[in-house]
């Protein structure tokens, strides 16, 4: 997926493509991408791609490993590749969990029963978090707009 034209790094010259890894993302089919991605660039005829992958912590080392595992094979083809690491946040909305009470002894229920009347139960408000989001950019080429912000890595 293009990324939209707003970006600074459109401007480099260069054809970002936006790879998403997710719990149920198949370590083999994003390799597969970077690779085709990276290795075909040096036939296109104008822009380079910037590939940058997304993932939130829960999966963040899958991504790791993703990344990890195109470079090993890159590396072993004598293609450099640069990589910058960006951590962020996405804000995340989430529900309460459901609060109802298993069933409980007859004594215990005519209490609850009688709780029932005296109070109302309030709805919860759903919460708001900051989730935090690792992105991994590759590239053939060094990119000084990433290299300034987030640093450099070559491989």
């Amino acid at each position: 997926m293009p990324a939209s034209n707003d970006s600074p790094l459109d401007r480099d010259g260069l054809e970002i493509i936006e790879l998403n890894v997710i719990s149920s993302t198949q370590i083999s089919s994003r390799v597969t991408a970077i690779l085709s991605h990276l290795k075909n660039s040096a036939q296109a005829n104008s822009k380079q791609p910037l590939i940058r992958l997304t993932a939130k912590a829960t999966v963040a080392n899958k991504l790791i490993t993703i990344v990890e595992i195109a470079k090993r094979q890159l590396a072993s083809e004598q293609i450099n590749v640069f990589q910058y690491n960006a951590m962020g946040s996405e804000i995340v909305t989430v529900k309460p969990p459901n609060t109802k009470k298993s069933s409980k002894s007859e004594a215990e229920s005519e209490d609850v029963d009688e709780d029932k009347d005296a109070f109302q139960t309030m709805a919860e408000p759903d919460k708001v978090r900051n989730s935090p989001v690792l992105s991994i950019y590759l590239s053939r080429e060094s990119v000084n707009t990433l290299k300034q912000r987030f640093g450099e890595q070559v491989d």
